[in-house]
């Protein structure tokens, strides 16, 4: 079993959950239920998680940042660290085919903050 945990900023906002809330608030409904649907897989299987869904589901994008792909319409990306936690550090509405470097350099820079310990 894997725990996901949520990047927070010093503040204590957390980027993904307020995504999350967004999804719910602009009444985007098949893409939260397949996000929450993923979360779950997510949960149960970690980095396996192809083993129930497609394998574009997963995707590994740069220096240990992965995204997850629900409904292929949302992204977030997470890594793993020990003790099979999984990180949510950034999520983005897809709109182009890759994923813009720039989207990637912000999940790295949160992954970095995370483990100095300057975010939780």
């Amino acid at each position: 079993m894997y725990e996901i945990l949520y990047y927070e900023t010093e503040a204590g906002n957390s980027p993904v959950k307020e995504f999350e809330q967004e999804l719910i608030r602009k009444h985007k409904d098949a893409a939260s239920v397949a996000l929450k649907k993923y979360k779950e897989e997510l949960e149960k299987h970690g980095q396996n998680i192809t083993k129930k869904f497609k394998r574009e589901s997963i995707k590994l994008l740069q220096d240990g940042i992965w995204e997850l792909r629900p409904a292929n319409i949302r992204v977030l990306f997470f890594f793993i660290i020990e003790d099979n936690k999984v990180v949510f550090l950034h999520a983005i509405e897809k709109k182009v085919d890759r994923v813009p470097q720039r989207e990637i350099d912000t999940a790295m820079r949160r992954r970095k903050e995370w483990l100095q310990g300057g975010a939780r």
